[in-house]
């Protein structure tokens, strides 16, 4: 079996998870990033006048 050292765990861990490193309560979204395409999104899925479904597609796992 593979054995892991506990400190390699914890660097990838730290890694993965940068807010863990802020104190003060950052949370996840204080490190995401702008999406290319949020902004036409956002203003198609908040416009009532649109009568029609609304369908946000792509790879999977990629912050959608």
């Amino acid at each position: 079996m593979l054995e892991i050292a506990e400190n390699d765990i914890l660097q990838s861990l730290e890694r993965d998870n940068p807010w863990w490193a802020v104190r003060g309560g950052a949370t996840p979204t204080a490190f995401a990033h702008t999406r290319a395409y949020f902004a036409q999104f956002r203003e198609l899925a908040l416009n009532w006048d649109i009568r029609r479904t609304l369908i946000l597609m792509g790879p999977r796992r990629v912050g959608k």
